[in-house]
């Protein structure tokens, strides 16, 4: 058995990204520069854009920078443990 875990993960092109947001009802808050990165706090737009995260009702956006990049995978991995227990 391989201690390596697979997951599925979800993209969306960038062409189709007004629409992703839309269905989250956050597109003119996007557009309007009103989002912010999850952990850097700065500001989140199609140029610096790396991930969306719907979570608790709430739509995260993180931004490109490595540290943020390297704090959501943490975050995930984290959130996703006691998920992953089903032995």
């Amino acid at each position: 058995m391989s201690d390596k875990e697979y997951r599925e993960i979800e993209a969306v092109h960038e062409r189709d990204l007004p629409n992703l947001l839309s269905k989250f009802g956050v597109f003119e808050k996007f557009r309007a520069g009103e989002m912010k990165c999850k952990f850097c706090k700065e500001q989140v737009t199609s140029a610096n854009i790396h991930s969306v995260l719907p979570e608790s009702g709430a739509v995260h956006f993180i931004c490109d920078k490595p540290d943020c990049i390297i704090n959501f995978s943490e975050y995930i991995v984290e959130k996703n443990k006691g998920s992953t227990n089903d032995s």
